[in-house]
């Protein structure tokens, strides 16, 4: 909730893509603040359950259970991927 708050990357009419069977959790814990804050929450069944992608204006920010995955590999064998 506070990077919702703080972080300017976020501004204008951000988008929350999460799976859709996460999203009655999410609407639930964060729906009042997204609603707040102007972000619009959207089910992406591409996205694994648990990952998320951000889109706003200045970016995006990709917390996908996939793009997570590579990171945890590429650090554990640096210069293998």
């Amino acid at each position: 909730q506070g990077l919702l708050q703080q972080e300017p990357m976020f501004s204008g009419k951000p988008q929350l893509r999460v799976h859709p069977d996460d999203l009655q959790r999410i609407e639930q814990t964060l729906g009042p603040t997204l609603d707040l804050h102007g972000w619009r929450l959207i089910a992406d069944s591409t996205l694994h359950p648990g990952g998320c992608k951000l889109s706003a204006e200045d970016g995006d920010l990709d917390a996908s259970v996939a793009t997570r995955w590579q990171e945890l590999c590429r650090l554990a064998a640096p210069g293998e991927l």
